[in-house]
């Protein structure tokens, strides 16, 4: 009777799995859609865009309250120089806390984005399975999300600042340089047409990785 009942949670386990792959394989199918594609990405970007939005002014309210705020002042105020950001526009602290708050939750977000790609990067394609694709493409379409999501909001703030103040304080033209035409062009124009046509493409997973990881990492720890 033992083995019987042995036999069955097995049986139920290996049902469960069939089922679970299944499942993954069927919403990669509907996520490869190009259309499904775009219309997921855009209410991804929204979604994305008011979730570290809300993080960044919860971070705000607890970085405020922390004694090493003050040493951390200098220090964000000279990355924001070294982006183009003026001394008149840096002098406000209010200023530098709610670019610094924003840099962490960024980070944040380029973590959980690298340790959805993990598997793919660790077990390889073939060995993953449905459920590893499926976080693989939910990390890539999550970090083009946050660079469509950003690149706007730069816009906005660097153009409109008077119209978008609850985003923050006005940009400066050099960081909309940086940020959106050098850096966020590159996955918003690569990332789509990849993932669709060489999603098993060893090299492309572990740049994916290897870069969302160090940019998650590097202003964490202060590099």
């Amino acid at each position: 009777r033992q083995g019987g009942v042995q036999g069955a949670a097995v049986h139920c386990a290996v049902h469960r799995a069939i089922r679970d792959a299944m499942d993954a394989a069927m919403l990669i199918t509907y996520l490869t859609e190009p259309k499904i594609t775009l219309a997921f990405l855009l209410a991804l970007s929204v979604i994305t865009g008011a979730l570290i939005e809300t993080l960044k002014w919860r971070l705000i309210h607890w970085v405020d309250r922390q004694a090493w705020r003050a040493r951390m002042i200098p220090l964000q105020r000279k990355l924001m120089q070294n982006f183009g950001y003026s001394e008149a526009q840096t002098e406000e602290e209010a200023t530098v806390v709610d670019a610094y708050c924003f840099v962490v939750a960024i980070c944040g977000h380029h973590l959980l984005m690298s340790a959805l790609l993990l598997p793919v990067v660790l077990w390889g394609w073939d060995s993953c399975g449905p459920r590893g694709h499926l976080m693989f493409y939910a990390g890539a379409l999550g970090d083009l999300a946050y660079s469509i999501y950003d690149s706007l909001q730069i816009a906005l703030r660097t153009f409109c600042p008077e119209k978008f103040k609850c985003l923050g304080v006005q940009m400066p033209l050099k960081f909309f340089i940086i940020m959106v035409c050098m850096h966020h062009m590159l996955s918003i124009f690569l990332t789509v047409p990849m993932i669709l046509f060489y999603p098993s493409l060893r090299a492309l997973h572990v740049i994916m990785c290897s870069l969302l990881l160090a940019g998650g990492s590097c202003y964490l720890l202060g590099c």
